[in-house]
Formats: structure tokens, C-alpha cells, sequence
């Protein structure tokens, strides 16, 4: 599986805003995400990690701001 796929999953789930990146966020940390997403199919483990980490260092810039939900 080509690198820029957990890339472009970071893209579109970041374009949702803050509230859906919080529930990916959640997703991933669960061992088995419930309900799964659909996003996730096709990236394995250690993507999912990658995914999980470089959404958690997103996320941190927002904590001590407004995050607009758009």
C-alpha cells in the first residue's frame, strides 16, 4: 500500500473538522472500532498507528484553542 494513503486519510478526515478527527481519534485507540470505519479498510495496523499519532500532534494545536466545527 502506497505511504500517501494514510496521507490522504489524514486529508479527508481533517476536512470534517475537529469533531469527526476526535471520534477517528477514539476509533483508533479502541482495538476493534466500534462501529468500524469504513476509512479504515485497506490500512493495516501499523498505518493505523501512524494515522493515529500524526492526529493526536493535529489535535494538539487545537486543545488550548476554538475549534470551529464546520
Amino acid at each position: 500500500m502506497p505511504i500517501t494513503k494514510t496521507h490522504d486519510y489524514i486529508e479527508q478526515i481533517c476536512q470534517q473538522g475537529c469533531g469527526i478527527v476526535r471520534q477517528h481519534i477514539e476509533a483508533l485507540e479502541q482495538a476493534t472500532p466500534n462501529p468500524p470505519l469504513k476509512l479504515l479498510q485497506g490500512i493495516n495496523k501499523t498505518q493505523q498507528q501512524e494515522i493515529l499519532r500524526e492526529l493526536k500532534a493535529i489535535m494538539a494545536v487545537y486543545d488550548n484553542k476554538d475549534c470551529s466545527e464546520d
